[in-house]
């Protein structure tokens, strides 16, 4: 079902977020000099790049409007990073979403049925759910909100095969303008039409082509990746649930490891 999540405070400029000579360092560590970017009305750009480049440090600066990055007057940003902090773990999920929606019970309610939250699963209080669970409940609440610039800060941490390509769905019927930051290179694919390439201490634009946008493939082994999936689903909850930073660790290298095969399996 397509689901388009429209606003009533749209944007018209046609540059939505920019900067020129943007310097970015740490103590001696600089991570950015004499940078220039710009981001353009409705599009769905990909902040990549090496791990410690700067990818979610600039997220906060376009966040803050931080000098020199200018920012479009009547620009709403709809922040969504792992903390999960907006959540009330002591409401229903229904009552999180539909706190800060501006849409109508009805939209709502198909967004988290599209994410897996059904019938009277939305009225399950967000401090029984796993990690996933909560991180989707999270994701529905930002995207239903009074917004039209979307920034994401690695969206897919933990969510199954099927959450991940709702969420992809959602995206792609998103009006505004997304911002997004992710090590999953097959998510960015989906729903990314350019990319702002953090290297060498300057940001460098590029437009992605998408062959495997509405490309469909079907598997040939549907029992393997039945297989794959159900594995999937019980390292997220041992995820929601480790006790440990080795525990953690240990079932982060095995979530990622069963993603890749399942993604190489529907390509």
């Amino acid at each position: 079902m397509i689901i388009p999540l429209t606003f009533e405070n749209k944007l018209y400029s046609r540059v939505i977020v920019s900067a020129e000579n943007l310097n970015v360092a740490f103590g001696e560590q600089v991570l950015l000099q004499k940078a220039s970017f710009e981001i353009l009305n409705s599009q769905k750009v990909a902040i990549t790049g090496l791990n410690g480049t700067g990818k979610t440090t600039l997220l906060k600066l376009i966040l803050n409007r931080e000098s020199p990055i200018k920012v479009a007057t009547k620009a709403k940003f709809g922040y969504f990073s792992q903390k999960l902090d907006i959540l009330d773990p002591k409401a229903t999920i229904l009552e999180n979403v539909l706190k800060t929606a501006i849409h109508t019970e009805t939209i709502v309610r198909i967004v988290l049925a599209r994410l897996l939250f059904r019938n009277n699963d939305v009225h399950k209080l967000v401090d029984v759910l796993s990690g996933g669970e909560q991180v989707k409940v999270a994701l529905a609440k930002v995207l239903l909100s009074d917004i039209n610039i979307l920034v994401l800060d690695e969206p897919t941490n933990y969510l199954d095969i099927e959450s991940m390509e709702a969420l992809e769905d959602l995206l792609k019927n998103f009006e505004g303008t997304v911002i997004v930051v992710s090590h999953d290179q097959y998510f960015l694919e989906k729903i990314a039409t350019r990319k702002l390439e953090i290297t060498g201490k300057s940001i460098h634009a590029s437009k992605i082509n998408n062959p495997i946008i509405n490309h469909k493939t079907t598997s040939s082994k549907p029992d393997e990746k039945l297989l794959l999936q159900t594995k999937l689903s019980e390292v997220i909850s041992k995820l929601s649930f480790a006790q440990s930073e080795e525990e953690r660790l240990t079932w982060d290298r095995e979530y990622t490891k069963l993603l890749a095969q399942l993604k190489e399996l529907k390509k």
